[in-house]
């Protein structure tokens, strides 16, 4: 190999770094994190800029989802917050390392995500970025889905600049969040399409990512330094907690029990499961370096992804007794479970050694089938099942961005897009095989979206 060819390889070997979305010194030297006159005038900042670039560039540069993002980067409302702000302002350096940020495969499985490939430079641009739109739009081939038989419904906060749908109930009720010129808050939309807004008492950046069938909502928010968590009664009463550290709740069950992560003194993360009566139980999978339980069903039983030694992801499952199992599909280079409904089937992607993303459902006999969008060149991500079975998730193609895909019981599966979306995100599905989740425009605005009866 010629000498110049060794110095290009270096220049984007990533192999030194903790993640593969992380920017190099000379990234950062080319391209600077972005300031603002306004920004002087504030008070002084408390956020490391260097590690909100490295968060919000985790995105674009591996496919990461916003919520699986790694624990030790700053929250993911911080890191909306900044996009935003430096959307206005320095769009140019924002494209700047958005198109010199190569992608290492071999470094992306260590991100517990569930959308790496290195072929995905050209996809980059999904970030929310708002003046990225233009250049998005130009790189982004649209992929033509399938007629759709369902009925996609679009709602948007009123008074909102961005809407996300995070989760749905079985009787219809969605929560999710949306910001305005305030922040972030959360609203939950009632079967009948009424919405009602809330924030969490005493702190900032509300964010739900829940919402079980009695109507009880769980999510984070920022509480001084670190994230904290809540719960919020169908009637609205919210009732705030957290750990030693920072704890972000991912799931709650119709019995009022919540999982999640929290974050010791050491900044290790661990598995937690709060009960309705606010006793909470600590856990880890044997040899974990970092736990992420992401769903709860009725029954207690609790799945998630672990980290290992050396930096894999595994599946694990949490029996109501405190029984851990793990498990990976077979061929897995890592493995994220993201959903489980009350039989016990578990749904979730796992990386190939080719590097490709899969789907896979794991019934509760523990066999696990893989599957793939017929369209999707770049991966296939499952995240949620409901009580029948059916799956909701995204798919990506090269050259085309996000879509969604919806796949019943019997593996039939449905490829969609709401009306001029960019970025498809189906977060959840309940009852009758409705989905719910968010997606961009062409302008890049977020909205909600409802998919189904």
């Amino acid at each position: 190999m010629r000498r110049a060819d060794c110095q290009e390889s270096s220049r984007y070997n990533r192999d030194h770094l903790r993640y593969p979305g992380d920017l190099t010194d000379e990234e950062l030297g080319t391209c600077p994190v972005p300031q603002t006159a306004r920004q002087a005038r504030w008070r002084q900042r408390s956020v490391n800029l260097r590690e909100v670039m490295n968060g919000i560039m985790s995105v674009p540069s591996t496919g990461c989802r916003w919520r699986a993002l790694p624990k030790d980067l700053p929250p993911r409302s911080t890191l909306y917050d900044y996009s935003d702000l430096w959307s206005w302002t320095d769009s140019e350096k924002i494209t700047c390392l958005v198109l010199q940020t190569p992608i290492h495969s071999r470094t992306a499985r260590a991100m517990p995500a569930a959308a790496c490939r290195k072929e995905k430079i050209a996809t980059m641009c999904n970030m929310r970025v708002s003046n990225l739109a233009a250049l998005a739009t130009a790189l982004i081939l649209f992929a033509v889905a399938p007629a759709m038989a369902a009925k996609i419904t679009v709602f948007d906060v009123s008074g909102s600049t961005d809407t996300y749908a995070d989760a749905i109930n079985a009787p219809g009720a969605i929560t999710g969040w949306y910001l305005d010129s305030k922040g972030t808050h959360g609203f939950v939309r009632a079967a009948d399409g009424t919405i009602t807004g809330f924030d969490a008492p005493g702190g900032t950046q509300t964010q739900p990512v829940c919402i079980n069938d009695k109507g009880a909502i769980a999510g984070t928010f920022q509480g001084g330094s670190f994230e904290q968590s809540f719960v919020r009664t169908p009637g609205g009463t919210i009732t705030t907690f957290y750990d030693t550290g920072s704890t972000t709740a991912a799931a709650i069950n119709d019995k009022g029990a919540v999982t999640g992560s929290w974050q010791d003194s050491s900044q290790v993360w661990h598995g937690f499961v709060r009960m309705k009566n606010g006793t909470i139980t600590h856990f880890d999978p044997a040899g974990a370096t970092a736990s992420y339980p992401f769903a709860i069903n009725d029954k207690g039983v609790i799945a998630g992804y672990w980290l290992d030694s050396k930096s894999v992801y595994h599946g694990f499952l949490r029996a109501a007794d405190g029984t851990i199992t793990s498990f990976d599909p077979e061929g897995s280079i890592y493995t994220e479970a993201t959903g489980i409904n009350d039989k016990g089937v578990v749904v979730g992607a796992y990386a190939g050694s080719n590097d490709k993303i899969h789907g896979f459902v794991r019934t509760a006999d523990g066999t696990i089938t893989s599957f793939d969008a017929p369209d999707a060149t770049g991966g296939t991500t499952a995240n949620s099942i409901d009580s029948k079975g059916a799956v909701a998730g995204f798919y990506t193609v090269f050259g085309g961005g996000y879509h969604g895909f919806q796949r019943a019981a019997k593996g039939t599966l449905t490829e969609f897009d709401p009306p001029n979306s960019t970025y498809t995100r189906p977060e959840s599905i309940a009852g009758h095989a409705v989905v719910a989740g968010y997606f961009a425009d062409t302008g890049g605005v977020y909205h909600g979206f409802l998919r189904g009866k």
